[in-house]
């Protein structure tokens, strides 16, 4: 759970990938505005950098193995 302009940062490793799914309000992740509802995949290593946009917002990020 996210308040507007609370950031929060998560790495994938190598050999992991990843989903988040927007359960609430709107997020930015890596520069991109999700609304509640929306989802996002992530196959390769790399950090999400997820924000709270205007009114925030709660998201589920899972990290599995590829």
């Amino acid at each position: 759970v996210l308040g507007e302009g609370e950031s929060v940062r998560h790495d994938l490793a190598a050999g992991r990938s990843g989903w988040l799914h927007v359960a609430r309000g709107a997020l930015v992740i890596n520069g991109v505005r999700l609304n509640a509802g929306d989802g996002a995949a992530f196959d390769k290593p790399e950090a999400l950098e997820i924000t709270g946009a205007q009114g925030g917002g709660e998201a589920l990020v899972f990290d599995m193995a590829a």
